[in-house]
């Protein structure tokens, strides 16, 4: 019988069998199910993936070992979220406290301009931008950016990458308008953290680069040679590094989960995040050819597999309002 994760004896690429899973931890992030059955077009994967050999585990403990001297978060980034976790603390502070960040600065007032906000006038004010994402929100999001301002990279994948988490993370916000039990901007910093992984295995091992290049398919593929390569996938080491900087971890657990989650019961902020960022590549290419209209099909099985029940047409329009805000929010340049 073909493996598929219908089938309770499907196999993972370790040679064992998918099991009903606990969901990660701050300290456990789960590793995800291997899917390796047959997709058509953007979920294209290919089967029979190899078991983890001693090379893959070392290749592994390698890959955390380059990991952990990943730099930390800048003095200014690190006093805001010491700010915003003083419940006392008042608005003006921490607007003055984000103004030391330049970058800080311009990423708030640009999300506080999203599309995710629905602003019917823009906001050019700090103090404003806070009041309007709230105090809870403004930590999330000034700890997702400050996070991601720990890796950098000169490579063209870098920000391809970048760009890449910009659109989840206004397509993750926007899906909430669906999905009315997950809080916009939890799910907005999910989406700009669902790359960090990836970004740091770039900035530390020279080798990425060439991983990535050789995915043919979808996001399963992408899985199946991650894996092969380090015994984990990138979506994981993103999750083991927000849990190491103490991100909620209901953002851990969003990020480090695997493509297929149709069996799994997981909640729905880890269902647009996963879904959100698997759309995101897809959407990126299809604008460039001017032919989002197009993948009406594609982004429905990028829904079913990640468990969403949104109609089709829901998901082009949102995914076309999300490329906008995500222009706008790359400071108006094109994809």
């Amino acid at each position: 019988m073909a493996d598929s994760p219908n089938n309770p004896n499907s196999k993972r690429p370790d040679g064992g069998t998918l099991a009903p899973r606990a969901m990660p931890t701050r300290s456990s992030i789960v590793a995800p199910a291997r899917n390796a059955s047959k997709m058509a077009g953007p979920l294209a994967g290919n089967p029979g993936a190899t078991p983890v050999t001693h090379s893959k585990h070392d290749a592994k403990h390698r890959l955390l070992a380059k990991l952990s001297k990943v730099r930390p978060m800048s003095a200014s980034a690190q006093r805001v979220l010491a700010l915003t976790s003083n419940p006392d603390v008042d608005i003006a502070t921490i607007a003055d406290a984000i103004s030391g960040d330049p970058s800080l600065a311009t990423e708030t007032l640009r999300i506080a301009n999203s599309a995710i906000y629905r602003r019917s006038y823009p906001i050019d004010d700090l103090r404003r931008a806070v009041m309007s994402i709230g105090l809870e929100q403004t930590r999330s999001m000034a700890t997702a950016m400050a996070l991601l301002g720990t890796v950098s990279s000169n490579h063209p994948l870098f920000e391809d990458l970048h760009g890449t988490s910009v659109l989840a993370a206004t397509l993750a916000g926007l899906l909430t308008t669906e999905l009315f039990e997950v809080e916009k901007s939890t799910a907005f910093v999910a989406g700009l953290l669902s790359e960090m992984g990836a970004m740091a295995c770039l900035m530390v091992d020279d080798d990425y680069a060439a991983i990535r290049r050789s995915v043919t398919g979808g996001p399963l593929d992408r899985e199946r040679v991650e894996f092969e390569a380090y015994g984990m996938t990138t979506w994981e080491v993103g999750g083991q590094l927000l849990a190491k900087n103490h991100v909620p971890n209901a953002i851990v657990e969003a990020v480090a989960q695997p493509t297929d989650l149709r069996q799994r019961d997981v909640p729905a902020l880890a269902r647009i995040t996963v879904f959100s960022r698997s759309a995101a590549p897809l959407i990126l290419t299809a604008e460039r050819e001017g032919k989002l209209a197009d993948t009406r099909s594609a982004l429905d099985e990028l829904a079913k597999l990640a468990g969403l029940e949104v109609s089709p047409d829901t998901l082009v329009a949102l995914c076309d309002w999300a490329t906008s805000s995500a222009s706008l929010m790359l400071g108006g340049s094109s994809f």
